[in-house]
């Protein structure tokens, strides 16, 4: 594409924007006049970029706009509601046709005669309209170094400048790492002042000599140096990383012409007397994000004016207001932005909803009386799901805008509760993180390794006595207020075979999901850690209990746990922990120790292997391994190829010297795919050799069932 036209493209936009904000603005304010003048000199300019660049219907189309509004604010007239549609249609067809010349199509035989002459229909005072644009335009070419001095001129040219987003994303990100590795000296310097208090009692004893003195005394200079440097960095990380965001920051209000313009397209359509009342659209907000939750919004105000709001005769039996109303409320609240949207109209019957859900096979007839307020709301977030027998129309019947905001939130990581009374309101309350990539965590230790759970879902910590936990039901639960909440080993979560803690007192942590509630069982508490979240790859991914993953100050790889998979699990009642005094004698697992320098692979195979009732050890290195195979007895050995000091291939050879599993079964699993490495694995003794590349889960199992 030309870059001209990249540039018309983006100047394109951000008019069209701009005249549509000052549209919505022009309905509301009290001072017109200003408004109708900006929006004429967005017309004016948008009608010179075009012809600039050679497209002509947008120039005719910008020039009809133009001259409406120099002839409104020019004999004081207001623009009335069918004026606006109209404008908004012509703006449609502008787009329409910016989309056919980015896509290098034609765009010749697209009609604007229509709309011309509808916009040329409006417009009473030619004499004046030509005046306005006359006395406007002479107003730009008289612009000229003796009224503007120069300084000034130089200022304003040098304000802003356009920028690829690309290149802030990269910014952003850069930033995020700056910020999140700067904490990583807090380590250092807390070792540093180990290291003071050994020296300045060295310094003090009189047998040093003078000059080991003074040395000694400069190592004290230069750590008392390197802490303020350490606390300038954290400080000037933190203005790098906010000043970046705010230039991709924008006001939500940005939206907020486009929902006003939904609401009265379909109130008009569907005869429904409507007001849209927005709260807190000056917050700004990185625009990615305001970008992403536009469809959620908008599908929910087209299920508000659609489902929600009554028709003016049954608001009017009902003793309601005549007009319903509609209310979008954004609030900040720490690193969340929470979207309250709510509804005036009939609400939702929630007995109807569980009887739809009956038919569709989402509950059990058994079930309805069981299914609590909450969780029967949420189940209007299915695909597919609507109470409604009406046929589908132009615009509903299929039940899809609910699932539709609750995928897009999803993948924001965010969160949706509903509420209602029916014949009164209906809420929809949705928070979601601010920054998608930096995560305040609290660590933990559990299993022998760190894990990082988001703070938002940590109600309180505390310790636990064993006379506190109960077992009801086939779980284990306490009482945490008056409520039962279930409780979770996480150790035994995370590898069923874990022998259940043995401590008098245990670290545990009230966590929430949405209205869930559960107490999860820890090794120890570590401290609140900000983490820069980071992908896990695909194969980490597919274990759903993980969100992501992060590198913590002191350079160890941690785990994000998923704590919405988590209550999925206790939900659905695969998390069954029997106590080991109450328990029946558990049938014998096979051992299986699995050998890789990466802590990923090391997890996929425990994880995968766990579920399916292996007793799965892992070793991160040969040498390691090496240590185990003295120590036991293996049923199974899985083994990576290229490890420090010591091979797979190597570690294979030790297992046939030794007579205990000298016939035990051993699996390669390995990046390399080579056939000179799979004749070596040959030659060393095993029975099945995997390449990561092409790793298939129920081909790993069927091998590792069939040896083992």
């Amino acid at each position: 594409m030309d870059n001209i036209y990249k540039y018309f493209f983006i100047e394109a936009d951000e008019i069209l924007e701009n005249i549509s904000i000052n549209l919505v603005k022009l309905s509301k304010s009290k001072d017109k006049n200003q408004i109708l003048n900006n929006i004429f000199r967005y017309a004016h300019t948008l009608k010179g970029a075009s012809q600039v660049v050679g497209i002509e219907q947008i120039s005719k189309i910008s020039h009809s706009i133009e001259n409406i509004f120099s002839n409104a604010n020019e004999i004081d007239i207001d623009i009335d509601q069918n004026q606006m549609s109209l404008i908004f249609e012509a703006l449609d067809l502008i787009k329409k046709i910016i989309i056919s010349v980015k896509n290098s199509k034609e765009y010749d035989n697209i009609n604007i005669e229509d709309i011309v002459k509808k916009l040329n229909q409006n417009i009473d005072n030619k004499s004046t309209k030509k005046q306005v644009i006359s006395n406007f335009d002479n107003q730009i070419d008289s612009i000229n170094e003796k009224n503007i001095p120069q300084e000034q001129s130089s200022n304003k040219i040098n304000d802003s400048i356009r920028v690829n987003l690309s290149n802030i994303d990269k910014l952003l990100n850069l930033s995020n790492e700056l910020l999140i590795n700067s904490d990583k000296f807090k380590l250092i310097k807390s070792e540093f002042i180990k290291l003071t208090k050994y020296i300045s009692r060295f310094v003090s004893q009189k047998k040093i000599e003078e000059k080991d003195r003074e040395v000694l005394s400069n190592i004290l200079l230069n750590i008392t140096s390197f802490d303020t440097a350490t606390q300038e960095l954290k400080i000037l990380s933190e203005n790098i990383y906010q000043t970046i965001y705010k230039t991709r920051a924008a006001k939500i209000s940005s939206l907020s012409h486009y929902f006003v313009r939904i609401i009265d397209r379909l109130a008009q359509k569907l005869n429904k007397k409507t007001d849209l009342i927005i709260k807190g659209d000056e917050i700004e907000i990185d625009k990615n994000l305001i970008d992403a939750i536009k469809e959620p919004v908008n599908q929910l105000l087209r299920n508000a004016i659609i489902h929600g709001v009554e028709k003016d005769s049954k608001r009017k039996n009902t003793k309601k207001p005549e007009k319903a109303k509609i209310t979008i409320k954004y609030i900040l609240n720490d690193d969340f932005i929470i979207i309250d949207f709510k509804d005036d109209g009939h609400g939702i019957d929630i007995d109807k909803v569980k009887q739809t859900a009956v038919e569709k096979g989402l509950i059990n007839q058994d079930s309805i009386h069981k299914t609590s307020y909450h969780d029967a709301l949420k189940l209007i977030l299915h695909p597919g799901f609507s109470t409604k027998n009406k046929e589908v129309t132009q615009y509903s019947g299929r039940g899809m805008g609910l699932d539709i905001v609750n995928e897009e939130i999803k993948k924001l990581h965010g969160e949706i509760d509903i509420s209602t009374e029916k014949g009164a309101f209906t809420c929809f309350k949705i928070k979601i993180p601010l920054a998608l990539n930096i995560i305040n965590s609290f660590c933990i230790m559990s299993a022998g390794q760190k894990y990082l759970i988001p703070i938002n879902h940590i109600k309180k910590t505390g310790y636990l006595e064993k006379n506190d936990i109960k077992f009801a039901k086939n779980r284990e639960n306490i009482i945490s207020e008056n409520i039962p909440v279930p409780l979770i080993r996480l150790n035994k979560l995370l590898n069923p075979t874990e022998k259940t803690h043995s401590m008098q007192v245990i670290p545990y942590l009230l966590i929430q999901f949405e209205n869930n509630y559960a107490a999860l069982c820890i090794d120890s508490f570590i401290g609140i850690k900000k983490v820069l979240n980071k992908d896990i790859g695909t194969r980490l991914k597919k274990i759903k209990l993980f969100s992501g993953g992060a590198i913590l100050d002191d350079g160890t790889p941690s785990l994000i746990l998923n704590i919405k998979e988590l209550f999925n699990i206790i939900n659905k009642n695969q998390y069954i922990n029997i106590p080991e005094n109450i328990s029946t004698k558990e049938k014998k697992k096979k051992k299986i120790l699995a050998v890789d320098d990466s802590l990923t692979s090391r997890i996929l195979i425990k994880n995968i292997l766990d579920i399916h009732g292996y007793n799965v050890i892992t070793a991160k290195s040969g040498k390691e391994a090496m240590d185990m195979i003295d120590k036991d007895i293996f049923n199974l050995f899985i083994l990576d190829v290229e490890m420090p000091e010591i091979t797979g291939f190597q570690v294979a050879d030790a297992i046939r010297k030794d007579k205990r599993h000298k016939k035990a079964p051993i699996i390669i699993l390995s990046s390399l795919s080579n056939n000179e490495h799979k004749k070596k694995g040959v030659k060393a003794g095993i029975q099945a050799y995997i390449t990561k590349g092409n790793f298939n889960q129920n081909h790993f199992l069927d091998t590792v069932k069939r040896l083992a």
